[in-house]
């Protein structure tokens, strides 16, 4: 009844020409986001301080949950969960990472080394030796730094 002169020019989308075309792109972005993420966990060598010391269960000491750190210079946002308790420090991430970094590490102390203090995002940062063959350094805000004991601590550290 109605003649609308733009029906002729504009067809509307069918859904099987999205699902032809729209469903491989998004299995193809979702794919290339998990490749990239597995690559980056790896980089990190996260699973050789895992596999070092796997932590059994989480310790009592101060807690610190979505932190910013970094493992071997790839940083990881809001994702890492620390606690600094008395004989170590326990590490373990969340989503995503854990997708490929399932499961947790705590470090003992006597295994950690202050390197140097440093500037990372516009905040001061503290990078830490960790003893593992090869070793692996870890790089912590000064929050997360500056409850580590003794010779750990920056406070105490002549940087």
């Amino acid at each position: 009844m109605f003649n609308n002169r733009y029906e002729e020019m504009i067809e509307p989308l069918e859904l099987p020409v999205f699902s032809l075309i729209g469903i491989p792109v998004i299995l193809v972005v979702a794919g290339f986001f998990l490749l990239m993420l597995k690559i980056l966990t790896r980089s990190g060598r996260f699973f050789v301080i895992r596999k070092r010391w796997p932590a059994e269960m989480k310790p009592a000491g101060t807690e610190y949950n979505r932190q910013n750190i970094a493992l071997q210079g790839v940083w990881f946002k809001n994702t890492a969960n620390l606690v600094v308790a008395g004989k170590g420090l326990y590490l373990s991430f969340g989503f995503p990472v854990s997708l490929y970094e399932p499961g947790a590490a705590f470090i003992p102390w006597n295994s950690v080394r202050f390197i140097k203090k440093g500037r990372a995002f516009l905040t001061d940062v503290y990078e830490y030796e960790v003893w593992v063959d090869p070793p692996v350094i870890l790089t912590v805000t000064g929050l997360i730094a500056g409850s580590f004991p003794g010779d750990l601590n920056p406070g105490i550290v002549a940087a």
